[in-house]
């Protein structure tokens, strides 16, 4: 009734060929000051947390 229901199958993934001059893009900064941390003052001496002043979230 199912011939082929027993058979063995073979998988060959395609072969990918990897791009010639292929730079991947660096994501770009959002932060307005990097590497400072969520809860230390902002560096803008605005008094608040760098988390709550400066720091753009994309949500």
């Amino acid at each position: 009734m199912f011939p082929q229901m027993h058979q063995k199958r073979v998988h060959n993934p395609p072969q990918i060929e990897p791009r010639v001059g292929f730079v991947p893009k660096k994501v770009a900064s959002t932060e307005k000051y990097p590497g400072t941390a969520p809860y230390a003052p902002c560096p803008c001496n605005s008094g608040k947390k760098y988390k709550f002043c400066c720091k753009i979230v994309s949500r």
